[in-house]
């Protein structure tokens, strides 16, 4: 299981964002996943995990799906979201994101946040397009490879 950096500007994936979600994530088979707990600051109700954070978390790891499967920065082009039973704040859970499909410059993808037991707690498909004119060249010095194996780092600075 490899660690991926984190962008150093990103509110979700940036390590030292003071306000962000500050996920860490990791590829492994084919998917990106992150083990997180958010603290109580970034609750809805009390005690339950706000629905736009959820929804951001499902992003993210969908955009860094793409990222280390297909080599390529891309875009939401559209996401849809269930909530199928509440994220408390100060619980562990994790996110999975998984590319299903590729046309042309669309991708499809899916992403879960379980419990740890196998319990869902919420989903979401998304299809991202590629980002023109952008490049990992062009991102590059805003990710954060402290703690990444340098193979993953050429990943990354080999990609088109």
């Amino acid at each position: 299981m490899s660690a991926l950096p984190g962008y150093r500007k990103c509110f979700f994936c940036g390590h030292d964002e003071p306000t962000g979600v500050r996920l860490r994530m990791r590829y492994q088979d084919s998917s990106v996943m992150s083990e997180f707990t958010l603290e109580r600051r970034f609750q809805g109700f009390d005690g339950i995990v706000h629905g736009g954070i959820i929804t951001g978390i499902l992003d993210e790891l969908m955009w860094w799906t793409v990222a280390v499967e297909a080599r390529q920065v891309s875009m939401t082009r559209k996401m849809e979201v269930e909530f199928l039973r509440p994220l408390k704040v100060e619980t562990p859970y994790t996110a999975k994101g998984k590319l299903l499909k590729h046309e042309h410059t669309n991708y499809w993808l899916s992403c879960v946040i379980d419990d740890g037991s196998g319990k869902v707690a919420a989903k979401g498909t998304g299809i991202y397009k590629l980002a023109r004119g952008i490049t990992f060249r062009d991102l590059m010095s805003d990710f954060d490879f402290t703690h990444v194996d340098p193979r993953v780092k050429e990943m990354f600075t080999s990609a088109p």
